[in-house]
C-alpha cells in the first residue's frame, strides 16, 4: 500500500450490503481515485496504522 495516502477504518459494519454501498458512495467523490475494502490482517505493517 505504497501508494496509498488515507485508509477509513469501519468497524463493526451492519452488514455486506451497507459496507459496499459506502464504498460506492466514497467512489463516486470527484476527489476519490479508488476506494475498497481490504482485510487489516493482509497488510505487512498494520501495526504502524493509528486505530
Amino acid at each position: 500500500m505504497k501508494v496509498t495516502d488515507f485508509f477509513l477504518l469501519i468497524k463493526n459494519a451492519i452488514d455486506d450490503e451497507l459496507l459496499e454501498w459506502q464504498i460506492d458512495q466514497i467512489n463516486n467523490l470527484k476527489e476519490v481515485v479508488v476506494a475498497s475494502e481490504i482485510d487489516p490482517h493482509k497488510l505487512k505493517s498494520r501495526e504502524n496504522l493509528v486505530f
